[in-house]
């Protein structure tokens, strides 16, 4: 055997090699699945009821011609007017000013739970 022949042996077996070990790699470590977690949906201020209280309901359509949806808020759920975060109480008196206004609502789109609910100023 030839040095040449001996050289594209060896780097064939380390490709090889190579190759097998990226393929355990992969299967012992499989790479996850992208998948959006949340949406948001922009809705007419006139169209939306904002809750009273943090831990409420808001209802909107979720789609243009969609019936209304109630969707749960929390303690957690964040308020904003423009970048100026707000209590849902401001929030609910930014609407009222401007029901033509645009609100954007992001929730959860597997437990339909509010994240977070901005209006423009």
């Amino acid at each position: 055997m030839n040095t040449t022949s001996s050289l594209r042996s060896a780097l064939a077996v380390l490709a090889f090699l190579a190759a097998s070990a990226g393929l355990a790699q992969t299967t012992a470590n499989p790479v996850p699945k992208i998948q959006m977690v949340t949406i948001a949906a922009e809705v007419v201020a006139g169209s939306i009821v904002l809750p009273t209280a943090a831990g409420g309901r808001l209802t909107m359509p979720a789609c243009a011609g969609c019936a209304p949806k109630s969707f749960q808020t929390t303690a957690a759920t964040r308020y904003f007017v423009g970048d100026r975060p707000v209590t849902v109480a401001e929030l609910r008196a930014a609407a009222l000013k401007n029901p033509e206004g645009i609100v954007t609502v992001n929730y959860d789109l597997k437990s339909g739970v509010v994240a977070e609910v901005s209006a423009a100023q």
